[in-house]
C-alpha cells in the first residue's frame, strides 16, 4: 500500500505557534497558545470519501483511541467531498498538499492548499468527468432510477466495458453510487442523482471546448438553426441544439435570446459549413456559436423538438451553469421543470 511520504509531527512542526512532541509510534502532543491537544495519527492511501470514513469507522470501533485523544487522518490527497465530511466530524486531518483541520478545546485550525499546489496534483476523481466517462454519467443520469450491470451500462453510453467499470469504481469511491451483489452480476444505482448532476457541473467548463463564433442575420433564429443543422447532417453528422436557443423549446425562461448554439462533432469541416450557410467569422457580437464536441456525451439523448435536434436535459443544464449571463437561472428553472432531481 503505498503511503503518503510525509510526517505529521514535522510538517506540525513547521507552523506557527504550534509545538509538537512525539509520545511514541503515531501519538503526538500538540500544543497551540495554552491549550493542548493528543492526536492519534491514522495514515491512509486514499483520501476519496468511502475510503475515509472507512478509517475512521474502523478506528473508532476498533478502540485504538487513547482517552481524551482525537484522530488525525493523512492521506496523500483529501478530496473535498472527504474534507467535508471530516470537518462535520470533527475528525482533523492533514495531506501533503498542505491542507488541514484541526479541532479540540480552544483550538481551530483550517488551512487550504495553495491553489498552484491543488492544481498540479488533482485527485483521479477529475478524471471522469472528462472524456468518454462523461458518456458514462449522461447514461447514468437520463435513467437515474435503473439498476445497471456493467456490460449493460457500457452498451449503452457506448464505451468500452473497462470505462464503465472505472467511472462506477470511482463513483462508489465518492459515495456517489451503491453496488449490491459481486462479481459480474452485481448491479450499480445512483441513490441521489441529483448529487451526481451538481458534482459533474462543479467540474464542467464550456472554455475548453473549441467555440467558433459566426454572424448571420436571419430573421428567426430556430431557421437559421435548422439551416446549420441541415448542413451539418449533410456530413453525415449529427448537431445539437443548446445554451439558451436549446432551454426555449424544454422549459422557457427568457422570452428570447440572441444566439443559436450548436454542438457539432468533432469531425465536421466547420470551415465548408459556415461558407455553405454564409456564416461571417464575428469575434465580436456573434449570434451563431458552433461548440466542437471531443466524444459523443452531447449527443447522446439529444430530443427532436419542434422539428430541431436540442441537447438532452442534462447536457442543457451543463451548458447553461457553465454560461455566462443568466445562465445558471435558466439552468435552475430547466432543472425544476425537466429533470426534477
Amino acid at each position: 500500500m503505498n503511503i503518503p511520504s510525509f510526517s505529521a509531527a514535522e510538517v506540525l512542526a513547521r507552523l506557527p505557534h504550534i509545538t509538537v512532541d512525539v509520545q511514541k509510534d503515531e501519538h503526538l502532543l500538540v500544543r497551540v497558545g495554552g491549550h493542548s491537544v493528543a492526536l492519534l495519527v491514522l495514515t491512509r492511501a486514499s483520501g476519496f470519501p468511502r475510503d475515509v470514513r472507512e478509517a475512521v469507522w474502523q478506528a473508532q470501533q476498533g478502540k485504538v483511541i487513547g482517552e481524551g485523544e482525537r484522530l488525525l487522518l493523512c492521506v496523500p490527497i483529501m478530496s473535498p467531498g472527504s474534507k467535508e465530511w471530516l470537518q462535520q466530524q470533527g475528525v482533523g486531518y492533514l495531506d501533503a498538499q498542505g491542507s488541514l483541520f484541526l479541532t479540540a478545546d480552544g483550538i481551530y485550525i483550517l488551512r487550504e492548499a495553495a491553489q498552484s499546489s491543488a492544481r498540479s496534483s488533482l485527485p483521479a476523481e477529475t478524471n471522469i468527468y472528462r472524456g468518454r466517462a462523461t458518456q458514462v454519467l449522461a447514461a447514468l443520469l437520463h435513467a437515474p432510477e435503473r439498476s445497471w450491470h456493467i456490460t449493460e451500462l457500457a452498451q449503452e453510453a457506448k464505451v468500452a466495458g473497462g470505462t464503465a467499470l472505472r467511472v462506477c469504481d470511482m463513483l462508489e469511491k465518492l459515495l456517489l453510487m451503491k453496488r449490491e451483489g459481486r462479481g459480474p452480476q452485481s448491479l450499480r444505482q445512483l441513490p441521489e442523482p441529483g448529487k451526481l448532476l451538481d458534482a459533474w457541473a462543479e467540474k464542467y467548463h464550456l472554455d475548453v471546448f473549441l467555440i467558433h463564433r459566426y454572424y448571420r442575420w436571419m430573421g428567426e433564429l430556430d431557421k437559421l438553426a435548422g439551416t446549420i443543422g441541415s448542413a451539418a447532417e449533410g456530413q453525415g453528422s449529427a448537431y445539437a441544439i443548446t445554451l439558451g436557443s436549446g432551454a426555449l423549446h424544454r422549459a422557457p425562461f427568457l422570452t428570447q435570446v440572441e444566439q443559436t448554439a450548436l454542438w457539432l462533432p468533432k469531425g465536421v469541416d466547420v470551415e465548408r459549413l459556415a461558407q455553405g450557410c454564409r456564416l461571417q467569422p464575428a469575434e465580436e457580437g456573434p449570434n451563431v456559436l458552433l461548440l466542437s464536441a471531443r466524444d459523443e456525451a452531447p449527443f447522446l439523448y439529444r430530443q427532436k423538438v419542434d422539428d430541431l435536434w436540442v441537447a438532452s436535459d442534462i447536457q442543457l443544464y451543463l451548458d447553461l451553469w457553465a454560461s455566462a449571463g443568466r445562465g445558471r437561472e435558466q439552468a435552475e428553472h430547466l432543472r425544476r421543470e425537466r429533470i426534477g432531481f
